[in-house]
């Protein structure tokens, strides 16, 4: 998904990163449980079908892997 840093008008700081969501919903599930959304980067695997590529995902559905921004499917 694709969220403007400019406009947004949810933001959350979690361990010195900025993240920036489309709904007060995803906002707040995230600051519920940010470690369910955010991988530690030991643990990141790197899907083959992206090598090379930006993997854009949404913070509420990592599952969903991206060669693009676009949509979070609906919630």
């Amino acid at each position: 998904m694709s969220v403007n840093t400019v406009t947004a008008k949810f933001h959350t700081l979690h361990d010195g990163h900025d993240y920036y969501f489309c709904s007060e919903h995803c906002q707040r599930k995230f600051g519920a449980d940010p470690a369910a959304f955010v991988a530690d980067e030991a643990s990141i695997t790197h899907d083959q079908s992206l090598a090379g590529q930006t993997a854009w995902t949404c913070p509420m559905h990592p599952e969903i892997r991206e060669t693009h921004p676009g949509k979070c499917p609906n919630t």
